[in-house]
């Protein structure tokens, strides 16, 4: 199963999604920080999850659901209270919290119902208790305070009468009487909190029955909650309802949230991402410019998503559940502790492989693989890595800038670089601003990635960007004759 480790959420960018998914009660909280990881056994639940969130969203289309939300801010954790229950010891400000919760749901189930009419959700039941309230609220008021009423017992009653006796006799007393008086008014003080107390367990008693049906209750408000920021999550971003596929891994109009919001910081706009891959191994080629490790980041981010009952952030999103996801690439840890990223990243492989299992599925995201190498062994390396994993139970895509890789992949994709770009159009925008040519040829860059012919070659756009930087031409007549000769 997929394992929710530190460096997988960071790596990802579903750290960054959880930080934007608001939730509004403990409950919701709870379950984003404990957040369940669907797997293959666990299909038919996810099914019921993904379906909850589209009904909200279709909803959310047409009605405000912020009241709703707004009392499920009222909520207190109250679960450790309940689970007591069966100690017969609750305080006074814990069956303070009971009748405080029981006063929400009061509120919060008709909304609720009127919710699950429209939506007809899921795995969800939410109704108040009314006979439970009954029990903290004997006089009926709905006011949100509690106390030990003299209603409950005669003979608290009947101590509380003895009580005010005496204290009013105490006020008008002196001497020897006062000093008296007020030994028995501790006696009496004391009797009340041993009533008191014996009235505290009997209504444990009577709410007990009760607890097993609150904590369910409380799961669903807690499912309730986090669908609803989910909801909201994909309202804000366009997401899509996924299909759950057996092997295939398809998304249009992909995005990356985190990589799209940093782009928009430096006024620039995201390319979505098309891509669709299979059993074995796709390859993604193109120049170091970013895009390789935008797309393997903006797949594992997606598919953990539809993973944890998320809606994906793309147009359209085709994704199995895998078994496993192993994101293979150079890591500044280790470079810390002394491997070499070469290393580390071969280690991460063998690591992944030896996981895979006949008849499970996993899907594996290599980023320039052997890039620390030097350019002859890497290419041989990463070709040899290549052939073996199109033999593996797994959904591979393999990002590298060695030419001759592709050729052995059964998909390859290629990033678009500036193979659209009008480059006598930039090369006189550059002369007019030639302190702004970095930020003009990116304007002129797609970084989107296109399917092409696995013989596709590297696109070689880094020397055209050194002609448009201006390089020194002495520089440049020397990079091309080396890279003439290579050709």
């Amino acid at each position: 199963m997929i394992v929710l480790s530190y460096e997988l959420m960071e790596k990802s960018g579903l750290r960054y999604v959880l930080d934007m998914l608001g939730t509004c009660s403990p409950y919701g909280a709870q379950r984003k920080r404990r957040l369940r990881v669907y797997d293959r056994a666990s299909r038919a639940e996810l099914v019921d999850e993904l379906y909850n969130v589209r009904r909200i969203v279709e909803y959310m289309g047409e009605h405000d659901c912020s009241g709703l939300e707004r009392l499920l801010m009222g909520l207190k954790d109250i679960r450790r209270s309940v689970e007591a229950l069966g100690s017969l010891a609750l305080s006074d400000v814990e069956l303070f919290e009971l009748k405080r919760f029981f006063l929400q749901l009061e509120r919060i189930a008709p909304e609720y119902a009127q919710l699950d009419e429209a939506c007809e959700l899921r795995g969800m039941h939410i109704a108040s208790y009314p006979e439970a309230l009954r029990i903290l609220d004997p006089e009926g008021q709905r006011a949100p305070t509690f106390m030990v009423s003299s209603r409950y017992s005669e003979r608290l009653t009947a101590i509380r009468r003895e009580k005010r006796d005496i204290e009013e006799r105490i006020r008008s007393a002196d001497g020897g009487e006062r000093e008296q008086l007020m030994l028995e008014r501790t006696r009496i003080a004391a009797c009340e909190d041993e009533e008191q107390a014996n009235v505290r367990r009997g209504l444990c008693e009577r709410l007990l029955p009760y607890a097993r049906d609150v904590l369910l209750t409380i799961d669903s408000l807690g499912r309730l909650d986090f669908t609803l920021g989910r909801a909201r999550l994909a309202r804000a971003h366009g997401c899509c309802a996924p299909e759950l596929t057996d092997a295939r891994v398809a998304f249009e109009g992909m995005t990356h949230p985190q990589v799209a919001h940093a782009l928009e910081q430096r006024s620039k706009a995201f390319t979505p991402i098309d891509v669709s891959v299979d059993r074995g191994v796709t390859v993604i080629t193109g120049a170091n410019m970013g895009g390789k490790s935008v797309a393997l980041n903006s797949i594992a981010l997606n598919v953990l998503c539809v993973h944890c009952g998320i809606f994906p952030f793309a147009r359209s999103a085709a994704v199995p559940l895998f078994d496993g996801l192993h994101m293979i690439s150079e890591d500044a840890q280790d470079a810390s502790r002394g491997l070499s990223s070469f290393g580390a990243e071969m280690l991460q492989l063998d690591g992944a492989v030896s996981q895979l299992r006949e008849g499970e599925l996993a899907l594996l995201l290599i980023d320039e693989l052997a890039r620390g190498t030097n350019p002859d062994e890497g290419a041989s390396i990463v070709r040899g890595v290549v052939a073996m994993l199109r033999a593996e139970a797994a959904v591979t895509v393999l990002a590298t800038h060695y030419d001759d890789v592709a050729c052995l992949a059964d998909a390859h994709y290629q990033v678009k670089g500036m193979a659209q770009a009008d480059l006598a159009e930039l090369r006189r925008r550059i002369q007019l601003q030639r302190t702004a040519s970095i930020e003009l040829i990116e304007e002129c860059m797609d970084y989107g990635i296109a399917r092409v012919d696995g013989n596709n070659g590297v696109p070689k756009d880094a020397v055209e960007i050194c002609e448009l930087l201006g390089i020194n031409e002495k520089i440049m007549r020397s990079i091309k004759n080396f890279v003439d000769k290579r050709r």
